[in-house]
């Protein structure tokens, strides 16, 4: 649990550093965001996946991506302090959901570089 909640932080502070979209107050509601996001991880998304799951198959997995995305956005809603604005890419501003979905796949990525590297 304790490896998760790091990694969630750190991958969030990279993530935050490549791409300015999560405003927060201080760097403690990251860390709170973090560990909320890791209680999430445990036991809604599981949960969400199961209950999904034909839909997750029809979708061949990008439905995934969707309750990856409601996870983050549940922790990000739950944590007072913590914004989010949505993505601009090549003068576009693109939609809330569609943000989320992009910045739980960012992090999961860099996740997996994180746990590649240690």
């Amino acid at each position: 649990m304790l490896k998760s909640v790091l990694m969630n932080f750190v991958a969030i502070l990279i993530l935050n550093w490549l791409l300015p979209v999560i405003h927060y107050n201080h760097w403690i509601m990251l860390l709170i965001v973090s560990v909320v996001l890791a209680l999430l991880s445990a036991t809604l998304k599981p949960l969400l996946q199961l209950l999904f799951l034909p839909l997750n198959v029809i979708t061949l997995g990008i439905f995934g991506w969707i309750i990856n995305g409601a996870v983050l956005g549940l922790a990000m809603f739950i944590v007072p302090g913590i914004s989010l604005q949505p993505l601009i890419v090549l003068g576009t501003q693109l939609g809330l959901v569609l943000s989320l979905m992009i910045l739980a796949f960012l992090i999961s990525a860099i996740k997996q570089l994180i746990d590649a590297v240690i």
